[in-house]
């Protein structure tokens, strides 16, 4: 018995002691600062930045002195009905680059919770210096969770996953669809980075980031893919003014393939083989009204597909070419010229209540459509939507999203090498 007595007056003082750990911890729990639900999400980019390697705190940040952690998420489940044509697969992201050819007639419903995600956020102040740690959990297209974002951040630096600096992330659009724009630049990425502010208006910064090159070619056809020798580099300026900002970015490739004989793909028969890929994208935000928002993307280069929200992964970056009819094989290959951009309105009725309209396109520019044909040339997205915002943690939407996807083609029979894909997008979502 007296050994019982001493088990549970241990365990009454370790609750007695971590209780009161726990009130001294709450009694400095930071401000909360809240806002309403359709003020603060973006499904591609979560809450809304204050800078840019600072996401924004959860609802709730509890701090002890100069240290606040909190943890938040949000669940997000969505219904979807496309009535005309609609991405391979039934997917439960509106990529208009995977819409069916011909356009599929048959009508198709889905459910969905992908997208959810949940985070954790530390903020440690260090003398003078500001120590952000933030870390994102989300679940993919097949509802699998998988790592979108773990970096570090101190005094501009950035190092780990996070949204390429190629990226404006304040000129997103506000979509239903969870894919967004299809022209969007919306990639997270392992990088190093640093942003450093002049006056009150500019900010510039460069990134060393991920090299990535996807590229479609039978190997025994001389050419291929081959692992990346350098990072990607970019190059970003911005000027801000209260009511909006323009940005400027130039990305830099190094992009490497293998060049080898027919049928011979061993390491030691061949060569590495280098080619410059680059792009340039002008963005921005304009608010010319208390109630009107305007957004806007535009952007050309060379080998960036990896960079494109509806391309990533697509074998969009490079191209055989020069092909020897004598030995039967490619001589090199050559990154794929992409252009496109997308423009977004957001227009607040009142507190609660706001829609928004997003148009976007983007082209691929190959040569020899004959050769490439029924492979991808261009899309195109429409979206209209409201959202409403039940509290500051809950807001459902509605939306129509329209898709156009064109083949490469040497027919004059556009019915075979095109796609439309309509759709009713409706979501709930709940963040804490």
């Amino acid at each position: 018995m007296k050994a019982i007595k001493h088990i549970v007056l241990a365990v009454l003082q370790i609750l007695s002691c971590t209780t009161m750990t726990y009130a001294q911890f709450s009694e400095t729990t930071l401000a909360d600062t809240t806002k309403l639900a359709n003020e603060q999400y973006n499904p591609e980019l979560g809450y809304f930045q204050k800078v840019y390697s600072d996401l924004g705190d959860p609802h709730y940040m509890y701090g002890s002195g100069d240290f606040a952690i909190g943890i938040g998420g949000t669940v997000r489940a969505s219904a979807f009905f496309d009535i005309y044509g609609s991405p391979i697969d039934n997917a439960p992201k509106f990529a208009a680059s995977k819409l069916s050819i011909p356009t599929d007639n048959a009508n198709k419903f889905g459910l969905s919770a992908s997208s959810s995600e949940l985070h954790v956020k530390a903020r440690n102040k260090i003398g003078k210096h500001q120590v952000i740690a933030y870390v994102k959990l989300n679940t993919n297209d097949n509802e699998v969770i998988q790592l979108n974002q773990a970096y570090v951040s101190i005094d501009g630096f950035t190092i780990g996953k996070v949204y390429s600096f190629f990226m404006d992330l304040e000129a997103g659009a506000m979509t239903v669809d969870l894919k967004g724009p299809n022209t969007q630049i919306g990639n997270t990425q392992p990088l190093v980075g640093y942003l450093h502010q002049f006056g009150k208006n500019w900010t510039l910064g460069v990134s060393a980031e991920q090299p990535t090159m996807k590229a479609t070619v039978l190997e025994e056809y001389g050419v291929e893919p081959d692992n990346q020798s350098m990072p990607d580099f970019v190059l970003s300026a911005k000027y801000k003014w209260p009511k909006g900002h323009v940005r400027a970015a130039t990305l830099l490739r190094n992009i490497s393939y293998w060049q080898h004989q027919k049928g011979q793909v061993m390491a030691n028969v061949g060569n590495t083989e280098h080619l410059l890929g680059l792009g340039v994208t002008l963005s921005g935000k304009v608010q010319p009204t208390k109630k009107l928002q305007i957004s806007a993307q535009g952007y050309y280069g060379k080998g960036l597909s990896h960079y494109i929200n509806d391309l990533s992964g697509m074998d969009l970056d490079c191209d055989p070419d020069d092909w020897n009819t004598e030995e039967q094989i490619f001589k090199s290959m050559k990154p794929i010229p992409i252009y496109g951009g997308f423009i977004a309105g957001n227009y607040k009725w009142n507190k609660k209540l706001v829609s928004n309209i997003v148009y976007g396109f983007v082209n691929t520019d190959r040569e020899n459509a004959e050769q490439y044909s029924e492979k991808f040339k261009n899309s195109a997205y429409l979206a209209l939507n409201t959202f409403y915002a039940i509290n500051d943690y809950c807001m459902i939407g509605l939306e129509y999203d329209y898709g156009f996807r064109k083949n490469y083609s040497f027919s004059h029979v556009d019915s075979e090498f095109r796609g439309v894909g309509n759709r009713l997008n409706t979501t709930f979502i709940y963040q804490f």
